[in-house]
């Protein structure tokens, strides 16, 4: 099973994440995989390859690179395979996103969103990320968002506790690895 944990900058991605990857892990196995790791790890491995987009998501390269990792990852029995990772350009929608839609028959993706001004609070108070492109790119990311993914479930992170949100979409998890067997 593959969980995309996706929206802009700033929207709680990892946090959403790892508590799922806790939660369900008790059951199943479970693991999050980060695309900020894989794509400084392809950057060491091969300083070329960075070239091409200044983010995991906008970088050709690295989404071929990063579709391999997990499709090395996804194909353990009863592993449960957590990505909370943007998916805010053309690039990653159609290496990603259209890829797993196709690929994967147990696949969710969820988009987390907030208001604009919600999300620059969070950046601005967020002293472990480039703040500045997160900045520039927010208006067009959520945009991108809004209008890409019309069968993804928008989750609003300003209308609900965290736990309620890893609790939902375990939920889900759980109802379609039922329905699968």
């Amino acid at each position: 099973m593959l969980i995309w944990i996706d929206g802009t900058f700033g929207v709680g991605k990892t946090t959403i994440a790892e508590l799922l990857c806790e939660r369900l892990s008790s059951v199943y196995k479970a693991e999050v995989i980060e695309s900020d790791y894989y794509f400084e790890e392809m950057a060491k491995q091969s300083p070329i390859l960075a070239f091409g987009g200044i983010t995991p998501q906008d970088n050709p390269n690295f989404i071929s690179f990063f579709r391999g990792v997990l499709d090395n990852k996804r194909f353990c029995d009863n592993m449960i395979i957590i990505v909370p990772m943007a998916l805010t350009c053309p690039a990653s929608k159609e290496g990603l996103y259209d890829y797993y839609k196709e690929n994967e028959s147990l696949f969710l993706h969820f988009v987390l969103s907030a208001d604009e001004e919600t999300i620059r609070s969070r950046i601005i108070n967020d002293d472990s990320r480039d703040k500045q492109m997160a900045l520039t790119f927010l208006s067009s990311n959520i945009e991108f968002l809004n209008e890409s993914y019309p069968s993804a479930e928008f989750i609003d992170t300003t209308k609900r506790c965290k736990n309620d949100i890893v609790e939902h979409i375990k939920k889900c998890a759980l109802i379609l690895l039922k329905a699968d067997i």
